[in-house]
């Protein structure tokens, strides 16, 4: 007897793939030269255009300035970018420091700390989980 499991497997995997891979990546975007706080108030949400389009970036710029109280400039921002952007080599320059927080995900560069989000691997386990449970 010819078993009817596969069709229903390839469903639920195809089910399972549409949540999971976007065509393009969002990331949020934002720009601030006081603080995290004041770029979140303007965060809006972008489709990442080509070629910046591999990563989200979350980013503190520090630069020395003698014109500023305390003898340094902030730049606060969230963007996407090309994934060569993850390297400090942009922030190299004499007097600039800064450590890029990159991720690979849709509106992945919210958080302080920025991790790929679980919620994607949970809800497709879960998918699978129930299509195996009730086929």
């Amino acid at each position: 007897m010819r078993s009817n499991c596969f069709p229903r497997l390839s469903l639920v995997i195809l089910v399972i793939n549409v949540p999971c891979f976007s065509v393009g990546l969002k990331c949020y975007t934002c720009l601030s030269f006081n603080s995290w706080k004041e770029c979140e108030r303007s965060l809006k949400i972008t489709d990442c255009p080509a070629p910046d389009n591999e990563v989200c970036v979350k980013e503190q710029l520090v630069e020395h300035d003698d014109n500023t109280q305390g003898g340094t400039k902030n730049t606060f921002s969230k963007f996407c970018a090309m994934a060569e952007a993850c390297k400090d080599t942009h922030c190299k320059e004499v007097g600039k420091a800064c450590d890029p927080k990159c991720c690979h995900t849709d509106l992945c560069n919210m958080a302080v700390t920025i991790r790929p989000s679980p919620g994607t691997f949970v809800f497709c386990l879960l998918l699978l989980t129930f299509a195996v449970m009730f086929k």
